[in-house]
C-alpha cells in the first residue's frame, strides 16, 4: 500500500512539472525563440577606385582594343596634375579594406588608382609620374608574366614596391577566367600567386583582383579562404560595403578624359556638382 501512494505521488510531481513547464512563460520563449539572421552591413562609403591598364603613346597600328585598354603619357599626366591641383588624395587599398570593416570613415575627395596585369610601361611611364605628384597606386601582377616580353620585371616590381608609390597585389598566375576553371584549378590560381608574390617580395599579399572580373560564388569563397582581405571586380561604380568587400566597384578614366570632360568626369565620381 505505501508503495502504491509512492507512485501515485511521483506520477503528481511529473504532471505538475509539465504543466509548469507547457505554462511558464519563459519555457514558452525559451522554446519558440529563433535566432535572427544578421542583418547586412549596407552602409555605403563613396570612394572612386580606378581602373587603368596601359600608360603608353597611342599608335596607328594599335588595335580598337589596345587603343581602349591605353591612357597616353600626357593625360595621365593631366589627370594626376588635376587630382592633385584640387587637393584629392590616394587611400591604399589596404587601407580601404580596414575601414571597411571596422565601420571606419574616409575623408572626402579621396580615391584609389589601380593598375591590372602588370605592363612594362607600369615602370616605364606610370610609376615617375605617380612618384612626380605623389600619388599612391595598386599593381596587380600577373604572377607568369613577370619578365616575360610587355610586362615588368621582378627587379623592377621590387623597386617600384621599395618605392612606396606603388603596392604590388595578386591577379593569378596565368589571368584566367576563374569561373571557367575546375574548383582546384581555380584555388591553384588564387592560392599559388599570393604564395609567389610573397616570397618573391617579402611582403604580405592582402588585396585580389578577379582576371576579366570573371567570377562566381565558389571563386569568392577561395579568395577568402586563401587569406585576401578584400577582392576587386570591373564592375562600375563608387560606393561600397563591408559586405562587399570581395566584390568592389571599379570606375575607368579613358585618354579621352581631359580638360573640361575630366573635370566633369571627377566631379561626377565624387557626386560633386558640375558648374
Amino acid at each position: 500500500m505505501q508503495a502504491l501512494r509512492q507512485k501515485l505521488q511521483q506520477k503528481n510531481i511529473a504532471a505538475s512539472m509539465i504543466v509548469i513547464i507547457a505554462f511558464s512563460p519563459n519555457a514558452l520563449s525559451f522554446s519558440n525563440a529563433k535566432q535572427s539572421p544578421a542583418l547586412p552591413d549596407t552602409r555605403l562609403t563613396t570612394l572612386p577606385i580606378i581602373l587603368y591598364h596601359h600608360i603608353r603613346p597611342i599608335t596607328s597600328d594599335m588595335s580598337t582594343l589596345a587603343r581602349g585598354l591605353s591612357v597616353t603619357p600626357e593625360n595621365f599626366e593631366d589627370q594626376l596634375r588635376y587630382f592633385k591641383k584640387n587637393n584629392y588624395t590616394t587611400l591604399p587599398l589596404q587601407q580601404l579594406a580596414k575601414a571597411l570593416e571596422n565601420k571606419s570613415s574616409i575623408p572626402s575627395k579621396t580615391f584609389a588608382l589601380t593598375f591590372d596585369d602588370g605592363y612594362a610601361d607600369l615602370y616605364t611611364y606610370a610609376w615617375p609620374l605617380l612618384k612626380r605628384y605623389g600619388f599612391q597606386a595598386t599593381a596587380f601582377i600577373i604572377v607568369n608574366r613577370v619578365g616575360t616580353p610587355d610586362y615588368a620585371s621582378w627587379d623592377q616590381l621590387r623597386e617600384m614596391e621599395r618605392s612606396g608609390a606603388i603596392d604590388i597585389q595578386s591577379h593569378t598566375l596565368n589571368h584566367p577566367m576563374l569561373a571557367t576553371l575546375s574548383p582546384d584549378r581555380a584555388r591553384y590560381e588564387i592560392e599559388q600567386s599570393k604564395v609567389i608574390l610573397e616570397k618573391k617580395l617579402h611582403k604580405s599579399i592582402s588585396i585580389f583582383c578577379y582576371p576579366y572580373g570573371n567570377y562566381n560564388e565558389g571563386v569568392l569563397r577561395f579568395v577568402r579562404q586563401a587569406g585576401y582581405a578584400a577582392a576587386l571586380t570591373t564592375k562600375g561604380g563608387v560606393q561600397h560595403a563591408k559586405d562587399s568587400l570581395f566584390e568592389l566597384y571599379r570606375v575607368r578614366l579613358s585618354t579621352g578624359d581631359k580638360d573640361h570632360r575630366l573635370a566633369r568626369t571627377i566631379r561626377s565620381l565624387f557626386g560633386q556638382k558640375t558648374p
